[in-house]
């Protein structure tokens, strides 16, 4: 009897830190523009509609031109839209894919509208 009681608080524990840990590792994703960029210590600030996050970008993160091309880290550029792919670990976000979306270039004088 002793031993199913060690057990099964074994057990309740291990449940109980899977939770915990399962509930601050998630993945999400984010949506906005390079605000800052520091190369060599990984690290990418986004400026979205409404917030901006900051991101710890892996080193095995994998990094798309808006042509699907793989790109690296240092041809990043301040100002440009981007798509993060993020799991936030122990209140970390960490990137692991970053996809460049196409820019949008103004309209040029004489170009008709778009129809909606």
């Amino acid at each position: 009897m002793k031993n199913n009681r060690k057990t099964l608080s074994a057990l309740v524990l291990v449940l109980i830190v899977t939770q915990s840990v399962a509930a601050d590792n998630r993945t999400a994703f984010f949506v906005g523009q390079i605000e800052s960029l520091n190369i060599p210590q990984r690290i990418l600030i986004a400026k979205g509609a409404t917030s901006s996050m900051t991101f710890t970008v892996a080193a095995d993160a994998k990094i798309f031109g808006p042509d699907k091309k793989e790109l690296k880290l240092t041809d990043l550029k301040v100002g440009q839209e981007v798509t993060v792919d993020y799991d936030l670990i122990n209140g970390l976000a960490v990137a692991h894919t970053i996809t460049l979306k196409e820019p949008v270039r103004p309209p040029l004088p004489g170009d008709k509208p778009v129809p909606l």
